[in-house]
């Protein structure tokens, strides 16, 4: 319980503090991006993925592990 309480607030920090720019576009690509979620994710985490607003990159997190998801060309960033 004590890590999906942690969890739900890291991605809900990131989400809410989420700088624009970066969530919009990217040079290299200058498509629509969307954040990568990992861990387990919350009703409301799940209901942002059916909105398309973010994508779920499963339970394993490493240190680089992409950031975003480019809904266009379909590459992670």
């Amino acid at each position: 319980m004590y890590i999906k309480i942690v969890v739900t607030l890291a991605f809900l920090l990131t989400y809410a503090f989420a700088d624009p720019k970066d969530n919009n576009s990217i040079q290299s690509c200058n498509h629509h991006l969307i954040k990568i979620l990992y861990g387990k994710p919350s009703p409301k985490a799940l209901k942002l993925e059916q909105e398309k607003k973010i994508i779920l990159g499963g339970c394993v997190v490493t240190e680089n592990a992409p950031k975003y998801y480019c809904t266009k060309c379909k590459k992670k960033f």
